[in-house]
């Protein structure tokens, strides 16, 4: 089994403090990996080690090992997620939903995943088609996508529809698009439902409504959504997992469907989703 490891370029600073350790341990349990060329020329290696070109490593590679957070994961599955490659996340963020190893389990599951104890947790992806002055964009999100009034007072209309039939007319901050994956991120904050990741549903979400009555709608996945835009100021925009960014014009629309492939996570055998949320979200604590 081949690892290639990439990383986020802005955690530098906490990967450098035990990349020697985690060499070390590659080396000494004869693991075969590679790293991201320009993240090691970014890092200064102090050790000969094997190196390719992004495109490359995810072509070589049986298990793509993200070092970062969260964000990293999601970047890495925008960028490669249709081809399905397993992804396995290396924690070094804040709370982090998705990265299964820390600096302190690392070594353990490893070893597991090497010996093929582990499975694969296939979520899903959200697919954005914007079209706007003869011009369309294709986005793809793991948690969410995003329509934001951004800095400017005023809120936003918009109008959403699911093949044709209105659902609501609304007069908010925005909205929010999440899958069951995303449950669990921007919606979470705003008060929308959590997703169990196995359900082939996605979250409707208005941020800030100014009516009491407008609340989140949970839909199926096989349906399609039509976003249509009656008032938008300078500054509204479009993301896709809160990294990609594209300005919203009046005569903008969106459709939002599930995406034709999956991101598939590494996860341990004795995995649990409602440990995690205990974990993560202090359930329970005093």
């Amino acid at each position: 089994m081949k690892f290639g490891f990439i990383a986020n370029h802005q955690k530098i600073k906490e990967i450098s403090t035990f990349y020697d350790e985690l060499i070390q341990w590659l080396e000494k349990n004869k693991v075969s990996y590679f790293f991201e060329e320009q993240f090691a020329k970014l890092l200064e290696f102090r050790q000969p080690i094997p190196l390719y070109p992004f495109s490359e490593l995810v072509e070589k590679a049986d298990i793509i090992v993200t070092l970062g957070g969260d964000g990293t994961i999601l970047s890495t599955a925008r960028e490669i997620g249709f081809l399905e490659k397993p992804i396995l996340g290396f924690h070094l963020g804040n709370l982090g939903f998705l990265a299964e190893l820390t600096r302190k389990t690392y070594q353990e599951k490893l070893k597991n995943v090497l010996n093929g104890d582990y499975v694969l947790d296939k979520r899903m992806v959200i697919q954005a088609k914007i079209c706007f002055s003869g011009e369309t964009l294709i986005y793809h999100a793991l948690n969410d996508i995003v329509i934001s009034k951004g800095t400017f007072p005023r809120m936003i209309r918009y109008t959403v529809e699911v093949e044709a039939e209105l659902i609501n007319r609304y007069y908010a901050d925005g909205l929010i698009v999440a899958t069951p994956t995303g449950s669990t991120a921007y919606n979470l904050s705003a008060n929308g439902p959590i997703l169990m990741p196995d359900i082939d549903a996605f979250v409707i979400n208005p941020i800030c409504p100014h009516s009491l009555t407008n609340r989140p709608v949970v839909l199926s996945a096989n349906r399609t959504l039509t976003i249509r835009f009656t008032d938008v100021d300078e500054g509204t925009h479009i993301t896709a997992d809160g990294q990609v960014f594209k300005p919203v014009t009046p005569d903008c629309v969106v459709q939002i469907c599930k995406a034709p492939f999956t991101v598939q996570l590494v996860r341990q055998k004795d995995s649990s989703y409602f440990q995690v949320l205990r974990s993560k979200l202090l359930w329970g604590s005093q």
